[in-house]
């Protein structure tokens, strides 16, 4: 009869038929038998009709389809199988990114076969060892049929000692490659409780298929029939063997890729570490360089220090950088520059024991290396935890020395430890950063030093320079050359100098001394050095330093013989009217030092120097009168002494004329006399001027003109003019030759020429400045040779002002003379 499941559908087809809704009837369906079986029979039929279409009988056939059906489903499963498996080879094609990925991944192949091999769970067990329980198994991925337990979750099935849950042959077959499948009750006998343990869930029977890679015994893939005792046949083992290869090829595939995963990683993680420290290389060498360009340019000390220990703290991640500066002399602090990160609070170098720790380390002149501050002190030491405290974890200190004198501490405090490459780096760097600060520093206190002994020989040049320019007019010689001595007792540190001069034999005088008000000494008033003493002054020149008790009784001062103190005696540089010996003393038994003796020997040449041109020019002033003297008698001798002996001549003819009553004659002879007498009125008011100083310091080149003119042709009734460009700007040797350039040609205006208007007239012209002298006097022939030095005179004057001398003059139309091209000067 037909199958209780099937007999509802077959109903409907029937009927279907019947209604004519289908040409035949056609069905395939099961058939149940009275010994249990199931057959397959296809129906197949057609209804015959009355004449009003009803449907009287049916008429067919029934076939035994059975064997077909059972091909059918069997090639089905097949079919559903390997699509299966192929989604399942799909999902494995996925690379996992960590073990919850791939359980997921594996879940999920796992997934499409628990339909398809029609079992109730299928799984992957891995075998590992275990340092506590030896070989092992654990369950790492899982796929249930709708109502099965799982069993992934719990994690006694993830560590699963092999030898007391698997039977041994099952084990031995697994490492064999060999599949294992049936029974559970028959599988497990040799274990009984797992047996009854595993019957219970219920467990009917399994198969188990090994996996393996690189030729080991990775795991096994299994499938659980839970509710049936199950034989599989050959075919399906066949089948699930495919299985097998798959997950093991997947697995195996997984596990290459993670290695070349990892190696990769590995390979990236070498070439960032490489180029991390490439780069930080770079970086390191850039912050070398540039705080090299820093402490090598002359830019400010401090500003150099700050930006470098900012760029090595930076690229160290450092807690803070220290550099201190150490006065050589004094060993006192010139200065500490410190940078620290934002944030971070200013540690404070240590005190007290751990200070005297810093020091002794110091003293010893050897950098000091600290890569971990906890493994390098001993527990409860002093400076380790004090360190620490500061959250100092690695340190380098370095001394800088100059000459072994130490100048400078530079320190480098670190958050972190140092080892292997980055403690060298480190140490490399901060190598070369301590060499650079401590030829900043080695410079810096070279250039000090250097400073100071500019600054004493700037002070030594300014006291020569300042000797060079004083003023050294006075009324005798002692005025002169008492500045000098100031000068000598300041910058030799003397209490008391003095000069005494050569007066006859080996006998010298006092000539003048300086005295400081720490000091009441005096000095004998003559001075006569024993032989030895002399010989040393007068002939091998040199200064004599004294200090010794009996040396200092050489000294012309008065005071007890066993008073201490140094003295210096200079011989000066001998000159044609003055020599002399320069005598220093002071209390402070120090010696003079090089520089002191140098420089009071070359102020003391210089004194000597001034006081030889004193002499000189008292001689050259007395010789300079007698010759003005002499001048001004030969211009009196032949110009005034000339008209008036003229006046007399023409006197005495004209009382001649008067007697005699020759009227005309005496008219003559009276206009004689006053032309003769007005000559001579010109050429005493021209002595008389000569002979006032000229006015150019005081007011300058129109001033002197000016006053020439109120003076001289003003008084006697001449016309003048006078023009000068306010804007033009000259130099008193420029201006004084000018003017004597003018006043010779006013002067020959006024002697030769009889002419009663001048001008003078400096202006800048084209040609540059330009001064012009003009008068209306009776003029003269140019070409005509003078007997004369005025035009010569003149010629030479205006060359020396950088110009060039014309004169435009002819008999009866005046005289012009110009200067053109006149060098405006400094």
């Amino acid at each position: 009869y037909v199958h209780p499941d099937d007999k509802e559908a077959v109903m409907e087809a029937a009927q279907a038929h019947i209604d004519g809704k289908t040409p035949e009837y056609f069905f395939e369906h099961r058939v149940l038998h009275k010994d249990g079986s199931v057959r397959w029979m296809l129906v197949r039929g057609k209804a015959i009709r009355d004449e009003q279409g009803t449907a009287v009988r049916l008429v067919g056939t029934d076939t035994d389809i059975t064997s077909r059906k059972e091909a059918e489903v069997k090639l089905e499963r097949q079919l559903n199988f390997e699509r299966a498996l192929a989604q399942a080879a799909r999902t494995l094609l996925q690379l996992p990114e960590n073990n919850e990925h791939r359980r997921a991944i594996l879940d999920e192949a796992l997934a499409y076969l628990v339909s398809a091999a029609q079992v109730d769970r299928a799984f992957i067990f891995q075998t590992f060892t275990d340092p506590e329980l030896g070989e092992c198994i654990g369950l790492i991925a899982e796929a249930c049929a709708p109502g099965v337990y799982s069993h992934i979750e719990n994690e006694i099935n993830r560590r699963l000692p092999t030898s007391e849950i698997v039977p041994a042959f099952i084990i031995e077959s697994m490492k064999a490659g060999k599949p294992v499948g049936g029974a559970t009750a028959d599988l497990w006998k040799e274990l009984p409780e797992i047996r009854d343990h595993l019957l219970q869930q219920p467990l009917l029977s399994m198969q188990w298929f090994p996996i393996f890679i690189e030729g080991r015994w990775w795991g096994h893939v299994g499938f659980d029939d839970m509710y049936h005792m199950r034989e599989w046949s050959d075919e399906e083992i066949v089948l699930l063997q495919a299985v097998a290869d798959i997950f093991g090829s997947a697995l195996q595939r997984w596990q290459t890729e993670r290695i070349l995963q990892q190696e990769r990683d590995a390979l990236e993680t070498r070439v960032e570490e490489r180029t991390a420290i490439l780069e930080r290389r770079l970086r390191i060498e850039r912050v070398l360089a540039s705080a090299a360009a820093h402490l090598m340019a002359r830019e400010d000390f401090g500003t150099a220090i700050e930006q470098s220990l900012k760029e090595i703290g930076e690229v160290l991640g450092a807690t803070e950088v220290l550099l201190v500066q150490v006065d050589v002399e004094s060993r006192r602090v010139l200065a500490k520059y410190r940078w620290h990160p934002p944030g971070v609070e200013e540690w404070s170098f240590p005190t007290g024991a751990a200070a005297d720790w810093f020091r002794r380390q110091m003293l010893m002149r050897s950098p000091l290396y600290i890569t971990d501050v906890a493994s390098y002190f001993e527990k409860g030491d002093v400076v380790g935890d004090a360190l620490l405290s500061w959250n100092v974890r690695a340190l380098t200190t370095y001394p800088l020395t100059v000459e072994d004198e130490l100048v400078g501490i530079f320190n480098v405090s670190l958050q972190q430890p140092l080892a292997g490459d980055d403690a060298t780096e480190v140490i490399e760097m901060l190598d070369i950063m301590a060499n650079l600060l401590n030829g900043l520093l080695q410079r810096q206190v070279l250039i000090e030093s250097r400073e100071r002994q500019i600054l004493a020989q700037t002070r030594q040049l300014s006291a020569l320079l300042d000797a060079a320019v004083l003023d050294v007019e006075g009324s005798d010689l002692a005025d002169v050359i008492r500045p000098i001595l100031v000068m000598i007792a300041d910058l030799s540190q003397s209490q008391t100098v003095a000069v005494y001069s050569l007066r006859s034999g080996n006998s010298y005088a006092l000539v003048t001394d300086y005295r400081t008000s720490s000091t009441s000494l005096s000095w004998d008033a003559t001075f006569q050095p024993d032989t030895a003493l002399l010989d040393r002054l007068t002939t091998r020149k040199d200064p004599i330093l004294l200090h010794t008790a009996e040396q200092l009784q050489a000294i012309p001062i008065c005071k007890r013989d066993d008073d201490p103190g140094a003295g210096l005696i200079v011989s000066t540089k001998p000159q044609m009217n003055f020599q002399s010996l320069l005598v220093c003393y002071r209390a402070e038994e120090e010696l003079y030092s090089p520089n002191q003796v140098a420089l009071t020997v070359a102020l003391a040449d210089y004194m000597s120097t001034i006081a030889e041109n004193f002499l000189l020019r008292r001689m050259a002033e007395r010789t300079a009168i007698i010759e003005e003297r002499q001048r001004l008698a030969r211009d009196l001798h032949d110009s005034v002494s000339q008209s008036l002996y003229g006046v007399m001549l023409f006197a005495r003819a004209g009382q001649d004329a008067l007697e005699s009553g020759a009227e005309e004659a005496l008219a003559v002879d009276l206009n004689k006399v006053e032309e003769h007498a007005l000559r001579a009125l010109k050429e005493m008011r021209l002595l008389l001027y000569q002979l006032q100083p000229v006015a150019l310091e005081q007011g300058g080149l129109a001033l002197a003109l000016q006053q020439r003119f109120e003076q001289v042709e003003r008084s006697l009734d001449i016309e003048t003019m006078i023009e000068i460009d306010p804007r033009i700007s000259l130099s008193r040797q420029t201006e004084e030759s000018l003017y004597r350039l003018a006043s010779e040609a006013l002067n020959n205006a006024l002697k030769h020429a009889a002419a009663t208007r001048v001008s003078v007239r400096l202006v800048k012209e084209a040609d540059g400045v330009v001064l012009t002298i003009r008068d209306n006097g009776r003029g003269f022939d140019p070409e005509q040779k003078s007997t004369g030095m005025g035009l010569a005179n003149m010629g030479f004057r205006a060359e020396k002002v950088g110009g060039v001398l014309t004169i435009k003059s002819a008999p009866g139309q005046g005289t012009v003379v110009r200067c053109v091209g006149v060098d405006i000067g400094d």
